[in-house]
């Protein structure tokens, strides 16, 4: 019998939660503190507090998301050690890119593109176009059917790469190894060789 915290839909729920609520205090960070330096600054150093607000924003969703996963799957893993919980604070970083990767897929104009001279490469893009097509069904449904916001499907994918590396990596990937013995194994096996 499994516990709850091992269920996926315990781990999603955990990883979501923790995106959002750290995602949502960075996002305020931010947009009060840095946003009013940018507003009140030049150009430049505007250009700055941005690109530091989003680099801050992103970290703080990948490790939102990945730590709470990270520590239900411990429980299940007690091996798992620093390395696993890096391997899923870097998933956490997957899930709202990949979502804006496939919204602009949505966006592409098609019919321009399918444009193409040679009858290979038309052929060739009909089939990326009925792949694309089936990729964004969920996204199109969402979006374009239900109205929901694009914003919707981003922050329901927080979780979903840490959940894909918990789930679909190698567990060797997940222990921690010590590098200066497999150097020094490495180096053994050279001399014996």
């Amino acid at each position: 019998m499994h516990r709850w915290y091992t269920r996926l839909g315990a781990e999603y729920a955990a990883g979501l939660i923790g995106g959002v609520v750290l995602g949502g205090v960075a996002y305020l960070f931010g947009e009060v503190a840095l946003g009013s330096f940018a507003r009140a600054s030049g150009d430049w150093l505007a250009a700055g507090a941005d690109l530091l607000a989003i680099t801050v924003l992103c970290f703080a969703v990948a490790i939102g998301s990945g730590e709470p996963i990270y520590r239900l799957a411990k429980r299940e893993h007690p091996e798992w050690g620093e390395r696993a919980r890096k391997q899923l604070w870097k998933g956490g970083f997957l899930g709202a890119p990949a979502v804006i990767a496939l919204l602009s897929l949505m966006e592409m104009d098609w019919p321009s593109i399918m444009a193409a001279p040679s009858p290979v490469f038309r052929v060739l893009l009909y089939a990326i176009g009925i792949l694309q097509y089936v990729a964004t069904a969920p996204l199109r449904l969402m979006v374009d059917v239900l109205g929901m916001p694009a914003e919707a499907p981003m922050v329901l994918a927080l979780p979903i790469g840490a959940l894909c590396v918990r789930y679909l990596g190698r567990p060797e990937n997940m222990l921690d190894i010590d590098e200066p013995e497999d150097a020094q194994d490495h180096a053994a096996a050279a001399s014996n060789g």
